[in-house]
């Protein structure tokens, strides 16, 4: 349920015993993938919303460093005859930003296309990434978002939002508009409901 990452032969293939090249991961879902000259590259993501990115070759997976936390990453390629990665990377707090990555240098440079966006009134927000037991017990991901300077008190006007249906993740996304809550004060509160792909 968490994904693996197969090769089989495009003349005769075997899907029900296929190579297995990267196993299935216990507390993340395989999200993404990509070839490029360098290898293949993949993505994760922990209880939808913690991003990590991977590079295999040989028979070894290594975690790539990313420029800043993430939760959410997509990649794309193109193709195994070329070195190009773009890496694009944001979050809840964060909008998104373009990187080409490096293999050699293990470096990422930014895509300077767009003008980067500052948001100085988010500079002192935070993400709190915990787990709280449903009725049953079970342990259900929840993303608080507040001004690291707010106090747990429960006097904070709250935003709870939750969705879990047909396998889809509510993935972290930037939204300025929303974000204004939390400079008003308030807290937004995002549930990842079973139902989704979270886990």
């Amino acid at each position: 349920p968490n994904f693996q990452l197969c090769k089989t032969s495009i003349n005769n293939p075997d899907f029900n015993t296929p190579e297995i090249l990267v196993s299935e991961k216990e507390d993340r879902v395989i999200s993404d993938f990509e070839l490029t000259k360098d290898g293949l590259y993949f993505t994760t993501i922990k209880n939808g919303v913690e991003a990590k990115l991977y590079h295999f070759r040989n028979t070894k997976e290594k975690e790539i460093k990313l420029p800043n936390p993430s939760g959410r990453i997509s990649i794309s390629s193109k193709g195994p005859k070329h070195e190009f990665l773009k890496v694009s990377i944001g979050g809840y707090i964060n909008p998104t930003v373009h990187y080409y990555y490096d293999f050699l240098s293990n470096t990422f440079m930014p895509e300077n296309l767009n003008p980067k966006s500052e948001f100085p009134d988010f500079k002192y927000f935070i993400v709190e990434e915990i787990e709280i037991p449903s009725h049953d017990g079970v342990l259900v991901p929840l993303s608080i978002i507040r001004n690291k300077n707010s106090k747990k008190d429960g006097n904070n006007r709250t935003l709870f939002f939750g969705y879990g249906s047909y396998g889809a993740s509510g993935n972290p996304f930037f939204d300025s508009s929303l974000l204004t809550w939390v400079v008003e004060g308030g807290i937004i509160a995002i549930a990842h409901v079973r139902g989704g792909g979270e886990k």
